[in-house]
């Protein structure tokens, strides 16, 4: 009589078998029957999504992006973008400072407040940078009660 296999167990429970290597998460959301490459994406997917997650800034910066926008910084990815986009004539030795430091940042050899602090240095001193309360306004607390309503 021989004993069953317990090779789908061991991979589910994240067990070298000698054959597959573990998932690097289990989530238990995987159709059953699902395409192996569907599988697979859907992992990557969620390790670059945990990934960017830790590179979020602790609060959004706001920038000016031409005469009438504002916009949202709120990631390093997101002042990486920003950065790129930045006129040519206009990247000097602080900007490639800047985006150094970011790119640092997302792969982890910096810290994300350094990044975050570089970018609003940055912002500032290109007299595009737009306080908080200035882009949205009604962020503010109000200084008369708490909004709500007495029982």
């Amino acid at each position: 009589m021989t004993q069953p296999t317990q090779k789908g167990t061991n991979a589910r429970a994240g067990i070298l078998n000698g054959e597959n290597r573990p998932p690097i998460f289990s989530t238990g959301s995987f159709r059953k029957g699902a395409p192996r490459s569907q599988k697979l994406m859907s992992t990557i997917v969620f390790v670059l999504e945990e990934a960017m997650m830790d590179r979020l800034f602790d609060q959004p910066i706001f920038v000016r992006q031409g005469s009438r926008l504002t916009r949202e910084i709120c990631s390093v990815r997101d002042a990486v973008d920003y950065l790129e986009e930045w006129p040519a004539e206009q990247q000097d030795l602080v900007y490639e400072t800047v985006l150094g430091a970011c790119y640092d940042a997302l792969d982890g050899s910096r810290p994300v407040s350094a990044a975050q602090r570089a970018f609003e240095r940055f912002a500032r001193r290109a007299e595009i940078l737009e306080e908080s309360e200035t882009a949205m306004p009604w962020i503010v607390r109000a200084s008369h009660g708490s909004g709500q309503v007495s029982a």
